[in-house]
């Protein structure tokens, strides 16, 4: 029995259980046999077969519905907060050593992209080691029935997400301590939409349209995955297509985040402007010299907005009332 179990006076290591003592003493079967003389006495016919087969259920009472709610949420704030700080001090390292190393990486001809990946491959491995942790505390106390890997996979591709979320804020901000503070804060929000989840009757639509959030889509897994845990089942890969769906759902829509939010970051590092003022056009990726490898897409510099010239990334800018007056000395 978890701590979403412990319902009135109930504990799960003891035999003992107040609300229940109404039913194990046996006066259950003496107020059958009662009702069951009565009904034969008004009636003249006998239902003691009927009184006899009568199950018990426990359920939870309504003045304890709206404590296990409050169970459920605070875990969840809890939860989707878990990669917090390593993302902060990962912001702050990266957006420090990007903007020492930015020059002399392009001076190496080295793609965004290649840069992007070993950070991710990097701190990929602390998120693995993170996951695990959060894996290990919760199935002593939460997760008891569920599958070890399955819950950890679940936090690992929330790491990744959010790593990749990360590191579109860093392109798209570029300062340091701005960007560390404003992705706590949004983490903090997207915490607080997840308790969406606690409604039962929360459309389909909406889950999938919020998952575009990383929290969000990782809070439906978790959320589901609780509601099982109460029921004595669990989530395991051999249930994955079916009872489990959920879990299935919330790493798929993590996968698309991941991939989503890593492009947006090489978008951003493309049309933002850098301190030497250059800039890649908002449709770059539609035309064919981005694609071509000996043809590099022309650039646009801030101070010289739309005007022709021999450009480039590699050409030094020069003012408009240069171009055209080309010489050789």
């Amino acid at each position: 029995m978890d701590i979403y179990l412990l319902a009135g006076h109930c504990n799960g290591s003891s035999d003992y259980c107040a609300p229940l003592k109404y039913w194990q003493s046996g006066f259950l079967s003496l107020q059958a046999s009662i009702d069951s003389a009565i009904i034969e006495m008004a009636t003249n016919r006998s239902v003691w077969k009927n009184m006899a087969s009568i199950k018990v259920t426990k359920m939870l009472s309504a003045m304890y519905t709206w404590r296990y709610h409050i169970h459920i949420g605070s875990f969840l704030l809890f939860i989707n907060l878990s990669f917090v700080s390593l993302m902060y001090l990962v912001t702050l390292y990266i957006s420090r050593e990007r903007r020492e190393m930015r020059e002399i990486l392009k001076m190496m001809r080295m793609r965004d992209l290649a840069y992007w990946l070993s950070w991710a491959i990097l701190y990929a491995i602390y998120v693995m080691i993170m996951a695990n942790l959060m894996t290990l505390l919760t199935v002593d106390f939460v997760f008891l029935k569920s599958s070890y890997g399955l819950i950890m996979l679940l936090f690992f591709l929330y790491g990744i997400a959010s790593l990749s979320f990360t590191f579109m804020l860093i392109a798209l901000i570029r300062r340091p301590r701005l960007t560390a503070i404003a992705g706590f804060f949004i983490t903090v929000l997207q915490s607080i939409l997840s308790l969406l989840l606690l409604m039962k009757n929360l459309p389909k639509f909406f889950e999938v349209v919020l998952s575009i959030f990383p929290t969000f889509a990782f809070s439906v897994g978790i959320t589901q995955s609780i509601y099982m845990e109460y029921d004595f089942q669990g989530v395991h890969f051999s249930d994955v297509m079916d009872d489990s769906s959920h879990v299935l759902f919330s790493c798929i829509t993590l996968s698309v985040d991941a991939v989503l939010y890593m492009a947006l970051a090489l978008y951003f590092e493309k049309i933002l402007a850098d301190k030497h003022g250059k800039k890649y056009e908002p449709l770059f990726f539609i035309k064919s010299t981005f694609w071509s490898k000996g043809n590099p897409i022309p650039l646009k510099s801030e101070e010289d907005g739309d005007s022709e010239g021999p450009t480039g990334e590699y050409v030094e800018k020069i003012s408009a009332d240069l171009l055209g007056k080309e010489a050789v000395r």
